[in-house]
């Protein structure tokens, strides 16, 4: 059948480069399963599968298909059936689509390549986060401020601010597992909509193709859109966290800021301020993570008022920026790694902005309350005239016995080491701050989170490898 060629040209042509260059592998494999679960099930007797298994073997081999969809084929899949017949013949050839449609066919590879890429993110994902948990680990001791609302806060380690992005990281990755169970649903069996009155074992065909389970639903199997939706948000929101993380890396390496640093390598210089080394690698992170975000984002926006039905936004057309979005995914997070195993921390700078902010200061409030015996509002307001006096310990004094009416009990020296950076991080002792104390269960928990991350990472990957031998043998018994 001939195609209008602007048709041709925009729609079809681009939709088999597509299947050719990233489907075929998984459209040859369907292929091998259906015919399989055909005799298996008694649907195709021995020697039309042996006819058709010579074909498909013989395709894999040959396989010599045009550069450009040739005319009077709608897709990869009657070029396919095409080449079949003229190894077997069109009549026994044809046996092979028995029970089975376009429409779960497409869905069952589309969801085999999203796995595949899905497993390939978490993979990077767990070296990121085996690169935070090392600099975590050594970054312990390095005192670091942090702000909120843009404003110098309190005084923390590097380690404490790092392992609070890596806890995100680590939610971010459950989501994605969560995802991934959702695409590793089988359609296949489906057929166009209803199944078929041929006796399709669904559950082998999940089996041979490495999926968990058959969906369902068959109308569900060839309509759903959650096996890119919902890999696409989870992805989007990890690049969420990385912006908002890199942006405020870049905020504390300014000059005015000057808490963090990287080695050459790592910065360009200007081609005429010579003073000038610019960590752009941030830049360039964060672009690459919005323009993801973005694309993963117009994937979900893509099925608004969409009908729930097997349309074309369930189709290859989508997974063209599925696979663009998932490309910058691995390049943002081989570049975070890479800044998160460069990046250089001045303790001392730490340590002079803490002070003349006044970021300790919540210390001497407590202090106060422990032990001067006195209400926190009161020891507010008695330590904001302090900072209000540019740290008058004078002030101070005056302040409290005019608020409290007793003799200040502590020495200059006493509020010198109450102010402390260090001191302020050490008694921050309970569950989840920054002293050794209370890192101690933080850090256990780390660890404990990414050890069974990756045997989950494993488990998933081990069956995406292993459903290959086991339908790679059945195929050779037929």
């Amino acid at each position: 059948m001939s195609m209008n060629k602007n048709y041709q040209k925009y729609v079809l042509a681009p939709s088999y480069r597509n299947w050719k260059q990233n489907f075929l592998k998984y459209f040859i494999q369907e292929n091998k399963a259906h015919l399989v679960v055909l005799k298996e099930c008694k649907v195709v007797d021995y020697e039309k599968t042996k006819k058709i298994k010579g074909a498909i073997l013989a395709f894999e081999k040959n396989s010599d298909l045009p550069e450009e969809l040739p005319e009077g084929f709608e897709d990869l899949f009657f070029l396919f059936e095409n080449k079949l017949a003229k190894y077997v013949g069109s009549d026994i050839a044809g046996y092979l689509h028995t029970g089975r449609s376009r429409n779960d066919l497409d869905t069952t590879v589309f969801r085999m390549h999203v796995r595949k890429k899905l497993l390939k993110i978490v993979e990077s994902m767990l070296l990121l986060l085996k690169e935070l948990l090392k600099k975590t680990l050594e970054t312990d001791d390095k005192l670091f401020l942090l702000y909120t609302h843009g404003q110098p806060a309190q005084i923390s380690t590097f380690a404490h601010y790092l392992s609070a992005f890596a806890f995100e990281v680590i939610e971010d990755l459950e989501a994605l597992f969560n995802a991934y169970e959702k695409v590793n649903l089988c359609p296949a069996g489906a057929a166009a909509i209803t199944t078929s009155g041929f006796n399709i074992n669904r559950e082998r065909l999940a089996e041979l193709l490495g999926f968990e389970k058959p969906v369902e639903n068959s109308y569900r199997a060839i309509v759903s859109s959650h096996w890119i939706t919902h890999p696409s948000s989870a992805i989007r929101h990890f690049l969420e966290d990385v912006g908002r993380f890199v942006a405020d890396i870049s905020h504390k390496a300014s000059n005015e800021v000057g808490l963090v640093d990287f080695p050459d390598e790592l910065v360009q210089i200007s081609s005429i301020m010579p003073q000038k080394r610019n960590p752009v690698i941030l830049e360039h992170i964060r672009i690459f993570s919005e323009m993801a975000a973005g694309e993963f984002a117009n994937l979900t926006n893509l099925f608004r008022n969409v009908p729930f039905q097997d349309v074309n936004e369930v189709a290859d057309a989508p997974m063209r920026i599925f696979d663009s979005a998932s490309e910058y995914v691995d390049s943002v997070v081989v570049l975070l790694k890479t800044i998160i195993e460069g990046i250089e921390v001045n303790s001392e700078r730490c340590k002079e902005l803490a002070l003349s902010s006044g970021a300790t200061t919540t210390e001497l409030a407590d202090t106060l309350v422990r032990e001067a015996k006195i209400g926190f509002r009161k020891a507010h307001k008695i330590v904001s005239a302090f900072v209000r006096s540019g740290k008058s310990y004078d002030v101070l004094k005056e302040s409290f016995e005019k608020e409290i009416g007793k003799t200040f009990p502590f020495s200059k020296k006493e509020i010198q080491k109450v102010l402390s950076p260090k001191h302020f991080v050490e008694v921050r002792r309970i569950s989840g701050g920054p002293s050794k104390t209370g890192m101690k269960k933080l850090l256990e928990k780390f660890e404990s989170d990414l050890t069974k991350i990756r045997l989950k990472y494993n488990k998933l990957n081990e069956k995406n490898l292993e459903y290959e031998n086991l339908l790679d043998m059945a195929f050779k018994d037929l």
